[in-house]
C-alpha cells in the first residue's frame, strides 16, 4: 500500500523548490489510489474551483457609447483573443518536454482550436453592420447577439478537452488559467454551483442537464431536480444574460409500480 499523503508531501516540497528556487512549472500526474478517487491533502479535490472566474468589469460591450467605441470594442477583443493564443503558445513552450504523449496531443488540438475560432471570430467580428435607425443600446445589444454564438462555441470547445485531461495531469491548470485570465478581460464570468442543490423555476436558464450512464436513479422524491453532479459552471456577462449554460447531471427519481 502505498503512502499517498508521503507522496503529495514530497511533491509539494519539489514544486516549491523547482517554482520558486528556479523558475520552472512543475507538471505532475495526478494520484489516483486502488479506488480510482483522486487522492487530496484536505477536503475533496474540487477541480471544478479551476474553473471559476469572478465577476469583475461590466461585458466589454458596455464600453460602446459611439460608434468610433465600437470599433475600439471590436479591436480590444481580437487583442485579447492575440494576447490569449500568445500566452498559451508561450506556456505550451515551456511545459512541453514535460508532457507525456497523450498530453502533449491534447495540447496541440487544444492550440488548434484556438487558432480555428480565431480566424471565424475575427470574420465575424468584421462582417458587424450597424442599421442607420439603431440608437447606442440598440447597437450594443445587436452586437451581443452578433457575436455572443461565437463566443459560446470558443468556451465549450476549450473547456471540454481540458475537463477531459485535468484529473490526469496538472499541466492543464495553467491552461485554466491563461483561460480564464483572457474571459475575464471581456467582462465574461462564472455561476457558482453546488451538488446536492435543488434548482428553482428560475435557475434552469442557467444549466442544462444532460443524461448520465452512471447510476443516478434514486425513489427519495426530495432529490426531485437536485444536482447530482456539476461537469461545468455555466458562464455569463450579467445575470440574465448566458454565453454558455452549466452542464449538470440530476437526481433521476425512480417510480416504485
Amino acid at each position: 500500500m502505498y503512502n499517498f499523503e508521503r507522496i503529495y508531501s514530497l511533491n509539494e516540497s519539489l514544486k516549491t523548490c523547482l517554482e520558486n528556487d528556479y523558475g520552472l512549472i512543475y507538471i505532475t500526474q495526478r494520484i489516483h489510489n486502488q479506488g480510482d478517487e483522486v487522492f487530496n491533502n484536505s477536503d475533496e479535490d474540487n477541480y471544478l474551483e479551476l474553473f471559476f472566474i469572478p465577476k469583475k468589469e461590466p461585458f466589454i460591450i458596455e464600453k460602446i457609447t459611439s460608434i468610433d467605441g465600437l470599433k475600439e470594442v471590436q479591436k480590444e477583443i481580437k487583442k485579447y483573443y492575440e494576447d490569449f493564443l500568445k500566452n498559451f503558445g508561450n506556456y505550451f513552450e515551456q511545459v512541453e518536454s514535460q508532457l507525456d504523449e497523450k498530453t502533449n496531443e491534447s495540447f496541440e488540438i487544444i492550440y488548434k482550436i484556438i487558432q480555428n475560432r480565431k480566424k471565424k471570430l475575427f470574420s465575424k467580428l468584421d462582417k458587424f453592420e450597424i442599421e442607420d435607425d439603431w440608437n447606442i443600446q440598440r447597437t450594443k445589444k445587436e452586437f451581443l447577439f452578433h457575436i455572443q454564438k461565437n463566443l459560446k462555441d470558443i468556451i465549450k470547445s476549450i473547456i471540454d478537452p481540458i475537463l477531459f485531461g485535468i484529473k490526469e495531469n496538472s499541466a492543464y491548470d495553467g491552461i485554466i488559467e491563461i483561460f480564464n485570465n483572457f474571459l475575464s478581460s471581456l467582462g465574461i464570468y462564472t455561476k457558482t454551483l453546488q451538488v446536492g442543490y435543488k434548482l428553482k423555476d428560475e435557475d434552469f436558464y442557467l444549466i442544462n442537464p444532460i443524461e448520465s450512464e452512471d447510476d443516478v436513479e434514486t425513489t427519495d422524491l426530495n432529490k426531485k431536480d437536485v444536482i447530482k453532479e456539476i461537469i461545468h459552471y455555466p458562464y455569463l456577462i450579467n445575470e440574465q444574460d448566458v454565453i454558455l449554460e452549466g452542464e449538470i447531471i440530476l437526481w433521476r427519481i425512480k417510480h416504485n409500480g
